[in-house]
Parts: C-alpha cells; structure tokens; sequence
C-alpha cells in the first residue's frame, strides 16, 4: 500500500517546478491585466497622440542638425558594461 500523500509528493517534486509552478503564475499574473472589455477609441486617440509628439519632436532635431547643431549620444550599452568591468578590475 502506498499512501497518496507520498504519490503527491512524488509528483510535486518529479515534475519540473518551472513548468507547473512558476510559469501558470506568470500567466494568470499577465492575463489578469488582459483588457476585459471593447477599449473604444483609446488606441486610436493614444497612437494619434503619439505621432503628433514624436513627430514635433523629430522635426524640432532634424532642423536642428540642418542649421549645423550636433547630436551627441552617450556610450552603447556594451561600452557602458566595457567601462564598468575595467573600473570593478
């Protein structure tokens, strides 16, 4: 006689804990923001919102450089992790 506390416990612990334990979780935590109901007009009026700023914003930098202004960007990510692994060295 095998007692059924022992056969869940085998099968708790046999089974992969990513796949019944971890990734349902994430699951039901990412569908729960799912939206339940018709969103109207809201990404419609989101995206033109969008469009309108980024493209002031685009416009606004490309004169910029026209009339002879430069863009200066920071490091890359993998220069900022070059800079940082020669400091912590």
């Amino acid at each position: 006689f095998i007692s059924p506390h022992y056969t869940i416990l085998y099968h708790i612990t046999s089974q992969p804990l990513l796949q019944y334990l971890i990734f349902p979780a994430q699951f039901a935590y990412l569908y729960s923001y799912y939206p339940s109901g018709s969103m109207g007009e809201l990404p419609a009026d989101l995206e033109k919102i969008w469009k309108a700023k980024h493209f002031e914003d685009t416009e606004k930098v490309f004169a910029d450089v026209a009339n002879g202004a430069k863009v200066e960007s920071g490091p890359s990510f993998f220069q900022k992790a070059e800079i940082e692994d020669e400091v912590k060295a």
